[in-house]
């Protein structure tokens, strides 16, 4: 049985400034995972933020985000970027779950529509996906330089993934290859809860 637990990164009062130092006790004490969760609208660190700190103390237990709403981040170039960054960061640790969000205060406050959010999530995986593999148009540098989103993230050799059935019989595509590295996160599982759709990525051994 493998055993994680959450970040205090959404709870009331905690002292933020002491997550780095609490993951590290948790890697101590042998916990497989630590986790944390994403709300817009509420007092707590934003999870890619959180676990970035636990990264930076921790050198074997694995990175959940339980899970990141993507619905009303809606620059998936950026989220791709971050997410990435994160991957890469913590050394191929990261698992991250996917999800439309279904909170109206969290869509009202960041600008983004509500209507549409399925649409938006499946153009939000594709390119992604498309940023990860390597495949995004990028300008040059002023100086000539090719540009670059992330380093290290070669065109995948292998021909296009199998798709992944939701619980809900859509098909969410893998964001990349079985046994991709790089920074480009593949796909575990995907299924539905009750606020929307979830795609659950973690980075190829």
């Amino acid at each position: 049985m493998r055993i994680g637990i959450g970040l205090p990164a959404a709870v009331p009062g905690a002292d933020f400034t002491s997550i780095g130092e609490w993951a590290a006790e948790c890697e101590r004490l042998g916990f497989a995972s630590l986790s944390a969760i994403d709300r817009l609208v509420y007092d707590n660190l934003d999870p890619l933020v959180a676990l970035a700190a636990a990264a930076a103390r921790t050198t074997r237990i694995e990175l959940l985000t339980t899970v990141l709403n993507a619905g009303y981040r809606r620059n998936p170039v950026l989220l791709a970027k971050q997410i990435g960054s994160l991957e890469r960061l913590s050394g191929g640790r990261l698992t991250v779950g996917l999800g439309m969000g279904g909170w109206p205060e969290d869509y009202a406050a960041s600008g983004a529509p509500m209507t549409g959010r399925g649409a938006a999530f499946e153009d939000t995986l594709s390119t992604m996906r498309a940023v990860w593999r390597g495949e995004t148009h990028v300008p040059a540098l002023p100086d000539g330089r090719p540009g670059l989103l992330l380093a290290g993230s070669p065109r995948p050799a292998s021909p296009a993934p199998p798709q992944c059935p939701t619980a809900g019989g859509a098909l969410l595509r893998p964001a990349g290859p079985p046994g991709g590295r790089g920074g480009r996160p593949r796909c575990l599982a995907a299924g539905a809860d009750r606020r929307g759709a979830v795609l659950l990525l973690r980075a190829g051994r």
